[in-house]
């Protein structure tokens, strides 16, 4: 059986993704983007996040990336 990821798990996941990716800034702005924005982990929230930190040009891109370097 294959136990689901719990939403902190993902999280990690996802901050160490984008610190490993964009660098320590990126992995701080992820930190302090969902802790004042409170969105939940989705593709939705994570495309927002990189729109944040990127801007659109790159997010689409990289949010495939992302995810599946994360295995989420």
């Amino acid at each position: 059986m294959v136990k689901e990821k719990s939403e902190q798990h993902i999280r990690a996941e996802l901050f160490r993704v984008i610190r490993d990716e964009l660098g320590d800034n990126a992995g701080n702005l992820y930190k302090q983007f969902y802790q004042e924005k409170s969105l939940e982990v989705t593709i939705e929230g994570i495309s927002e996040l990189l729109n944040e930190l990127l801007g659109p040009n790159k997010t689409e891109t990289l949010v495939m990336h992302i995810i599946q370097k994360a295995k989420i």
